[in-house]
């Protein structure tokens, strides 16, 4: 008997990473869907008030220049104050004062220089003492100045109104009496001085508070976005979990038709996420209900549009349906302009640009309270190109969200009329397939198919996304 050689032992080094039968690169079956998700992701109200029919955005736009106007009203105010002497003493200057001033301009208009000079003292001291709120006689100059330094009043200032009460002191001593001209200044110089006190005791005390003003300013970006908060009803999205979880076991457990009612009930309490749509799909597409399963896959797409999951699901499910339309070109800018709606929604997108309009905003405000840097104008700029942008941006895609109503076909066959009376028929569309509602009168809906041929479906027919 021929002996056989002996066959050669080929040895091979390294590791390759084998994909499981039957398996995706991304680990879903090839022929099947993926399972359903355990984790019930954020949740949202199902009826929800769009962006454009609620109060708050509108409240918030409106604000912001209510507090410029206002901010711009003082500032002018605090202009007029010191530049108008005629309007600062009507306005500031203590009634006492302005009765004392008053009667000096009496004096000086009869050649009274003796009794003049002690109606500007009393009027200096009057007011000083009511301002401050300390004793208006028996100080000394120096305690005098002690007093005003620490009010903040300036050098200056002080040394004015020091040589002010010191020419009151001599004038009524003198042997030689001062002339009309150095009575009329020394009248316009004593307002002059409680104009100057007034503001600088008024910055000092509003000094104190400088850290709250600019809070408030700062704080403008914080009171524009409290609105948009949401609350949620604690009694209900624990109900909403509790139903999810109950039809995530029905489903393992194989009573699908007992996992939609479970989750159904999820969605009666009034808030959705796209888990519990995603997983509703599966649910359908394992009671053969092609339809219903597309569906609730383009509800969950709307929540969570990157989900791999989703998309593998949605193409096994669509190579279950008949129709295969094409589809119309869209814009450019179409794209970009739903990745956007998807990543952001319109409040996102709105409350960007309601973020760069209170930056805006407040470098206004700023820039009104005499702050100058160089950054305030860029920031401004920033801010108003932002929300000139997403603000409006915002708005059009909650009108958009709100009036572009998709829906998919749940009958098995169902002819598309060009009369909302069953008369004549076009084509007929199947379960499936996916169409955007144009019109509702009733019983009947005006369709239109991807690629653009419209006509009459009745209103039973469909179940919107």
């Amino acid at each position: 008997m021929e002996q056989q050689a002996e066959l050669p032992v080929i040895r091979v080094t390294g590791s390759v990473e084998a994909l499981a039968a039957g398996t995706t690169a991304a680990g879903f079956p090839v022929d099947d869907i993926a399972g359903i998700l355990a984790i019930s992701g954020s949740w949202r109200p199902i009826e929800e008030t769009p962006l454009h029919r609620r109060a708050w955005p509108y409240a918030a736009l409106l604000f912001p220049p209510g507090f410029l106007l206002f901010l711009y009203v003082r500032r002018r105010h605090a202009d007029r104050l010191s530049s108008d002497t005629e309007y600062a003493r009507g306005r500031i200057a203590h009634p006492l004062a302005r009765k004392h001033l008053r009667q000096a301009g009496k004096l000086l208009e009869s050649a009274q220089p003796i009794a003049f000079y002690e109606e500007i003292e009393r009027a200096l001291n009057g007011f000083i003492g009511n301002r401050l709120n300390v004793p208006e006689t028996g100080w000394t100059r120096d305690q005098l100045d002690a007093c005003l330094h620490g009010a903040g009043v300036e050098t200056s200032v002080r040394g004015l109104l020091r040589e002010l009460l010191d020419e009151c002191d001599q004038a009524r001593f003198a042997p030689v009496l001062p002339d009309r001209t150095a009575m009329e200044s020394a009248h316009e110089r004593a307002a002059s001085l409680i104009v100057a006190v007034d503001e600088a005791v008024t910055s000092t005390r509003n000094g104190k508070t400088t850290g709250v003003n600019k809070a408030a300013i700062l704080g403008l970006l914080t009171i524009l976005l409290l609105p948009c908060a949401r609350s949620a009803q604690a009694q209900d999205i624990p109900e909403a979990v509790r139903h999810f979880d109950e039809g995530n076991r029905l489903f393992r457990e194989g009573a699908h038709r007992d996992a939609v009612t479970s989750y159904q009930n999820a969605l009666e309490a009034g808030y959705a996420s796209g888990a519990l749509y995603y997983n509703m799909g599966n649910a359908y597409f394992r009671l053969d209900e092609i339809g219903q399963a597309i569906r609730f896959y383009e509800k969950s797409r709307r929540y969570m549009p990157e989900s791999e999951e989703l998309a593998h699901n949605l193409t096994i499910v669509r190579d279950r349906t008949t129709d295969s339309f094409s589809q119309l070109p869209a814009p450019f800018w179409r794209p970009a302009w739903n990745r956007l709606v998807h990543t952001l929604s319109p409040t996102g997108i709105f409350l960007f640009g309601l973020l760069g309009y209170g930056v805006a905003s407040a470098a206004l405000a700023m820039r009104i309270r005499r702050t100058r840097s160089p950054w305030l104008r860029r920031a401004v700029l920033a801010g108003i190109v932002s929300a000139t942008l997403f603000v409006p941006f915002g708005f059009v895609a909650s009108w958009e969200e709100m009036h572009t109503v998709q829906a998919v076909m749940l009958e098995d066959a169902t002819d598309l009329t060009d009369r909302p009376d069953g008369s004549a028929t076009d084509l007929t569309v199947h379960e499936g397939a996916v169409v955007k509602v144009v019109t509702v009168r009733a019983a009947w809906s005006e369709v239109r198919l991807p690629n653009g041929v419209q006509g009459w479906v009745p209103t039973s027919a469909y179940g919107e996304i």
